[in-house]
């Protein structure tokens, strides 16, 4: 089923990512509904710069 984007018509591109975005806002509105401890705001963040994918910018 692998389509290819550059051979999808402007409206067929724009329905695909119009029906990403339900299934992206439904999903997360799933997960704050759910029920069970909620993270520290900082966790995200922690599991990103353990990762390596974090970026540290210096004052000056």
């Amino acid at each position: 089923m692998g389509l290819d984007a550059a051979s999808m018509s402007l409206p067929d591109l724009r329905h695909g990512f119009a029906a990403a975005m339900i299934a992206l806002l439904a999903d997360f509105k799933a997960y704050l509904r759910r029920e069970g401890p909620i993270p520290p705001p900082t966790a995200w963040v922690t599991r990103r710069a353990s990762s390596g994918s974090a970026t540290t910018r210096s004052r000056n």
